[in-house]
């Protein structure tokens, strides 16, 4: 439960201080996105990571509650977290952090180094370690793809009515369509490789049923 118990603290401490304050001058130009504590919250929740981490806390809070449950939306929860937070982790070092090194401060780089890089360590490394597996199928797999589609289709239609998108390399206003488009089929193609990465290891890797 330590991963969870991380997430959630880190989660709700950054939710308390997105409604609180504006998180960074970079983040929040326009105040249809962050406006009221509603929008805020939406906005909060509209975020890759925020959405990576939830599925990091349901997955272990599943596997406290119900370790020995093997339905394929269980398997489905945790891969989607184990994929979602990867690629947070990825994109936040390789991408991100160079342009947003500078906005954060105080509580704020607590909350981003625990949501960008503790929960991924500790998820992933908690899965290597302790599974449980195998439990992912190639139906898994594919319904992993599911949340993804969702997410992209509501950002890209919530941008386009507030003219934000919670990522630089999202947003089609400054680049236009086609580099949007090409950005996100390279995203998209590192999620599918990273999915395919972990069904294959489940397989693999010496068992732990619970």
């Amino acid at each position: 439960m330590a991963t969870a118990a991380v997430t959630a603290i880190a989660l709700v401490v950054q939710l308390v201080n997105n409604i609180l304050e504006t998180p960074g001058r970079g983040f929040a130009p326009d105040l249809d996105a962050y406006g009221s504590a509603l929008q805020r919250t939406v906005t909060w929740s509209s975020f890759f990571t925020t959405q990576s981490n939830m599925l990091v806390l349901l997955a272990a809070v599943l596997l406290a509650v119900l370790p020995g449950r093997t339905e394929q939306w269980v398997s489905w929860v945790r891969l989607s977290g184990l994929v979602g937070i990867t690629i947070t982790f990825v994109v936040n070092l390789l991408v991100l952090r160079p342009i947003t090194a500078d906005l954060y401060s105080g509580i704020w780089v607590l909350t981003d180094f625990s949501l960008h890089y503790l929960t991924p360590a500790m998820c992933v490394s908690g899965w290597v370690l302790f599974g449980p597996r195998p439990r992912m199928s190639t139906k898994v797999f594919k319904l992993f793809l599911v949340w993804p589609a969702i997410w992209l289709a509501y950002t890209f239609a919530r941008g386009a009515i507030i003219g934000w998108y919670p990522y630089p390399f999202l947003d089609v206003t400054e680049l236009g369509y086609a580099q949007v488009l090409l950005a996100t089929a390279c995203v998209l193609a590192i999620g599918l490789a990273v999915a395919r990465a972990f069904v294959s290891l489940d397989a693999r890797l010496a068992a732990r049923p619970n």
